[in-house]
């Protein structure tokens, strides 16, 4: 295995890793009860951490969900559907009992898959989880799509920050309205720039025989381990539903 990987789950063949995060997602987007998406969030964290993955990065990770569910906080309480109580009597358009559990459940729901998808992805290179994914029926365009974006996302981010050096290094501060003509020219040379690169590079895999389908290597065969995490992982993704509609 590449000396990339982290942790026991990591280690573990790509394809199943892949498989148990499409079944359990699958299953913790389906919860109904605040406390079974708690669950879920502890679950997926504790794969996270027993991982090999850091508190501090998957807090990192998380901040765009975060700020994602801040904006939905500040709105799905005061959804009032059938049923629905406020929470203050005198405020008949304030937050209500229904709203404010439905936004509690999405965000747990929300955090708990954006966290798995975390402990899957982040154990391991993102081109041999890619592999895995290709492994498991992934139409080939999807898979060398995400991983050239991947890649070109990783450019765009070199070539900002390069800008952003010179134009500090020029006095640029970026504030007021006469920063807008500056922006507009970052932006319009960033595009080209991109269109540019985009096009150097089809030429460049269509030189090298390039037809629709990148050259992988084969993945290894599944051991033994690999056939008790996609059982584990199966297991797990109907226990919560199941416990949900027993109780």
């Amino acid at each position: 295995m590449s000396p990339l990987r982290l942790g026991w789950l990591g280690q573990r063949d790509d394809r199943a890793r892949l498989l148990v995060f499409l079944l359990l997602a699958l299953s913790w987007a389906s919860l109904t009860k605040v406390s079974s998406a708690g669950l879920a969030l502890g679950l997926a964290l504790g794969l996270a951490l027993s991982s090999g993955l850091g508190p501090l990065h998957v807090a990192r990770r998380l901040r765009p969900v975060f700020s994602l569910l801040f904006l939905l906080l500040l709105l799905t309480p005061f959804w009032h559907p059938p049923g629905a109580q406020p929470l203050v009597a005198s405020w008949a358009w304030g937050p209500s009992d229904l709203g404010l559990a439905s936004a509690g459940l999405l965000s747990l729901r929300v955090l708990a898959l954006s966290t798995l998808a975390i402990a899957a992805l982040d154990v391991a290179p993102f081109d041999q989880s890619l592999q895995g994914l290709r492994g498991l029926g992934v139409p080939a365009p999807l898979v060398h799509t995400a991983l050239l974006t991947q890649r070109a996302l990783a450019r765009f981010r070199e070539d900002l920050t390069r800008i952003e050096a010179a134009l500090a290094a020029r006095g640029f501060r970026g504030r007021g309205p006469s920063a807008i003509p500056t922006y507009s020219a970052v932006a319009g040379g960033l595009l080209v720039r991109s269109v540019g690169r985009a096009e150097r590079l089809e030429q460049a895999m269509r030189c090298r025989g390039y037809e629709g389908e990148l050259i992988l290597p084969d993945p290894p065969r599944a051991g033994l381990a690999d056939w008790f995490l996609v059982l584990a992982g199966l297991a797990l993704a109907l226990a919560l539903p199941l416990a949900e509609r027993l109780a």
